[in-house]
Order: C-alpha cells, then structure tokens, then sequence
C-alpha cells in the first residue's frame, strides 16, 4: 500500500486492480503531460483524482480535505502507486512517473575531465 497525509490524517491506497488502473490512467496520463502552470493545476487535480481512485474517496470531498502542504507528499505517493501496480518499474526514470514534478530552474555547466 502506498501511504500519504491527507487533511493531516494517514491514509493508504492502491491500484491493485486492473478496474482501478483503468480508472486511474487517464488522470495520470493528465500529470504526465503537464509542463506549463495552467497544465500544472490541471495535473494536480488530475493527481487528486488519482488518489481518490486509489483512497476508494470521493475526489470532490478529497480536494475540500487536502491541504494545500500536504501537496509534496502526492509525488511520492503518485510514484509508490504506480510501482505497486505494474506500471512502473522501480528504478524507472522518476521523471516518466511525473514530469510536472521535474521543475529545477537549476542550471550547471559540464565539466572537462582535464581540468
């Protein structure tokens, strides 16, 4: 079971079966694809929706209950449950799991191996 904090209470989900799955992929081919900030808030609900699935919660009564702190622990919650359900493979590039995640505004310049 994949373990979040929602409404500052634990909760557990999964997507254990292939009805869930399929419930939940179009949400999470949502986060998948977000890039921009309008497709980011869309892919954030888009993962609400997910848990919802995964939680046996009603998506409208989880987005009331989740706070808006407890927004970092989706990421891995998201990921646990896309492992745990066959489609991924641990150790898979994180950044398939959810690129809208992959936001670094860091940049580094590559390095000689003579200097």
């Amino acid at each position: 079971m994949a373990k979040v904090i929602i409404g500052g209470q634990p909760v557990e989900g999964n997507l254990d079966t292939f009805e869930r799955l399929e419930r939940a992929w179009p949400h999470i081919e949502a986060v998948q694809t977000a890039f921009d900030g309008q497709a980011f808030m869309q892919a954030m609900s888009a993962m609400v929706e997910v848990v919802a699935v995964a939680t046996d919660r009603d998506p409208v009564e989880l987005k009331h209950t989740l706070k808006t702190s407890e927004f970092h622990g989706l990421r891995p919650f998201f990921n646990d449950l896309l492992v745990q359900s066959g489609a991924y493979q641990p150790g898979e590039d994180e950044a398939a799991a959810d690129p809208a995640d992959d936001r670094s505004t860091e940049t580094s310049t590559a390095s000689s191996p003579n200097s």
